[in-house]
């Protein structure tokens, strides 16, 4: 009852935070690990978890007419083949060595985002060879989604930087092909017997309240300071991973 309790709770903030900024794997999976669950069941079961959170977030911002589709379309299907191979990839990894990857990959994609933080927003619509850069690199930042998740702190620069979207534009359009991002790699790791339905359960009760609940508030009043909190817990957690395996 109490890992219920836990783990549902750990759902709702997380998805409150992560709905707009992206990357909540990266609290949500090394919390899970500290909680005892082994590294591929908590991957595994976070990310069917985050289907249910795609479709909260992908509703309410589709509401506020956030979401174009007309680019979001094409990244999905780019990011459905970089994620598969991230997947495959994954389940021939040591629980010892998937530890190490997901504290070094959480500690990477958060040094991105503050490099691509506070990039400008442009106003003209994209030329067709920005898009397709920006297209070539949903590829490989799906295949780190594919592996463990958290691609949203980079994809959704990536539709600022190469598609001119703002930022809660950006949050909108690329739940589509997070969601595709994510389809793929949960059959894999359902083949490889990865997930644990009653974690996802817990986690998932959670992560639909706190997914809606985010997407609201980030709209009306933007997310700054929670989104400095969940950077700071996020790279504590990746720390204590990386000392785990040392010590």
């Amino acid at each position: 009852m109490l890992m219920f309790i836990s783990l549902f709770f750990l759902g709702l903030i997380t998805s409150f935070i992560g709905t707009n900024t992206g990357g909540s794997s990266l609290v949500t999976i090394p919390a899970m690990i500290a909680m005892g669950l082994p590294p591929q069941i908590a991957i595994a079961s976070a990310r069917v978890t985050s289907i249910g959170t795609l479709f909260a977030g992908i509703r309410a911002f589709h509401k506020q007419k956030k979401v174009d589709y007309k680019i979001a379309f094409p990244a999905a299907v780019v990011s459905l083949l970089g994620a598969s191979i991230g997947a495959i990839i994954m389940t021939h990894f040591t629980a010892i060595h998937l530890n190490r990857a997901i504290a070094i990959l959480t500690l990477f994609l958060l040094s991105l985002s503050f490099i691509f933080r506070g990039c400008k927003i442009h106003k003209k619509p994209p030329s067709l060879y920005k898009k397709l850069i920006g297209y070539s690199l949903f590829f490989f930042s799906s295949m780190i989604g594919g592996f463990y998740g958290g691609q949203g702190l980079i994809t959704t620069y990536l539709f600022v930087i190469f598609f001119h979207k703002t930022i809660s534009e950006s949050a909108g359009t690329r739940k589509v092909s997070a969601l595709a991002s994510t389809i793929a790699p949960c059959i894999i790791y359902g083949f490889h017997d990865f997930i644990d339905w009653s974690v996802v359960g817990a986690l998932m009760s959670g992560t639909l309240l706190g997914a809606t609940l985010g997407a609201q508030y980030a709209l009306k009043k933007g997310d700054g300071w929670i989104e400095k909190l969940f950077m700071i817990v996020a790279i504590l957690l990746s720390i204590k991973l990386l000392m785990k395996d040392i010590l």
